[in-house]
């Protein structure tokens, strides 16, 4: 989701918080938090207060394991929209 969010903003800082992604994904907050913290320790964001840098792009997406790029090849076949940073 992080990807996906990185491949509409311009830059690499994603202005969010715990709180909005833990509804957009219909999860608790501090489930979000450990997720989060686990992602920093890992040297792929860095995750400070309503703001999220990505630092490894491409070590999230093998941390994706496959599941992220399908979706956004269809949109971009249905659509012609291409992403950011893909």
């Amino acid at each position: 989701w992080l990807l996906m969010l990185h491949d509409r903003v311009d830059g690499e800082q994603l202005a969010i918080t715990h709180d909005y992604i833990a509804i957009m994904l219909a999860v608790r907050r501090p489930g979000v938090s450990v997720a989060l913290k686990q992602l920093e320790a890992e040297g792929l964001i860095e995750n400070e207060r309503g703001v999220i840098l990505i630092r490894n792009r491409a070590g999230l997406r093998l941390k994706c394991d496959g599941l992220y790029g399908a979706t956004e090849q269809e949109y971009q076949r249905l659509i012609g929209w291409k992403p950011q940073h893909g």
